[in-house]
C-alpha cells in the first residue's frame, strides 16, 4: 500500500467515525444551553429529557487531518440528514433507538499535500442512506445540561467503522418542544490524526 493510500485511509476512517457515522456522543463544547420554556432555572431538565422523541435530524461539520512522512491529508465533511424517521426513547437508564433511519445530504472535500504543494484536491457528494435499525445504550444525565452515553448507538452508514461508536457527553439545550444535543467531535483524535468539528442532533417530543 502506498503512503498516499494509507494516509487517505487513515484520515477517511477517522472522518467516517466522527462524521459520516453520524450522531455519536462526544465531549461537548459551546454555548451554555437554555432551559426549556416554563422550566425554572436550576432544575426540571432531567424529567424533561425522559420520554419518547421523534428523530427529526442532525447537522454536522467536521475536519480530519493526518500526517505521515511529510505528507498531510485533510478531509472536511459537511452534511445534514434528510428523510429522517424513527424514535429515540430516554427511560432514565437507557437510550433506546427505534426504527431510526436517515440519508446524509452533503459533501466531503479531500486535500492531499506535501509541504506547501497541493497534490490532490477533490470534492465528492455525500448521499449515503442508513436503513432503519434499532439499538440500545446506557446513559446518565450528569446534570441539567449534560447527557453522558456509555457508547454510541448511531450506526456508521459507510460500513467502515462498525455498528457502534465510543461514548461521551453531549450538551443539552431546548427549542420549544425540541431536544437539542450538541456534540464536540474532537475526542476521537488519535496519534498522528486530529479531528475537530461539531454535530447537532434534534428530537421532537411526542
Amino acid at each position: 500500500m502506498s503512503r498516499f493510500t494509507s494516509l487517505y485511509l487513515l484520515a477517511f476512517s477517522l472522518l467516517t467515525l466522527s462524521a459520516c457515522g453520524s450522531l455519536e456522543m462526544a465531549h461537548p463544547d459551546g454555548p451554555t444551553p437554555v432551559n426549556p420554556p416554563g422550566t425554572p432555572s436550576g432544575g426540571g431538565s432531567k424529567s424533561k429529557v425522559e420520554g419518547t422523541w421523534s428523530f427529526v435530524g442532525a447537522m454536522n461539520y467536521s475536519v480530519a487531518s493526518s500526517s505521515q512522512q511529510g505528507m498531510t491529508a485533510v478531509m472536511t465533511c459537511s452534511y445534514k440528514t434528510v428523510d429522517n424517521q424513527g424514535d429515540i426513547v430516554f427511560d432514565g437508564k437507557n437510550m433506546i433507538v427505534k426504527n431510526v433511519g436517515y440519508t446524509l445530504d452533503g459533501s466531503i472535500r479531500s486535500v492531499l499535500s506535501e509541504g506547501s504543494t497541493v497534490l490532490n484536491d477533490m470534492t465528492m457528494p455525500l448521499g449515503m442512506a442508513q436503513p432503519p435499525y434499532n439499538a440500545t445504550a446506557p446513559y446518565k444525565q450528569l446534570d441539567d445540561n449534560t447527557l453522558y452515553m456509555e457508547k454510541g448507538v448511531i450506526q456508521d452508514v459507510s460500513g467502515m467503522i462498525g455498528a457502534e461508536s465510543s461514548g461521551g457527553a453531549a450538551k443539552i439545550s431546548w427549542g420549544g418542544d425540541t431536544l437539542i444535543l450538541t456534540v464536540d467531535l474532537a475526542q476521537v483524535n488519535s496519534p498522528g490524526t486530529k479531528v475537530s468539528g461539531s454535530q447537532v442532533i434534534k428530537c421532537l417530543k411526542k
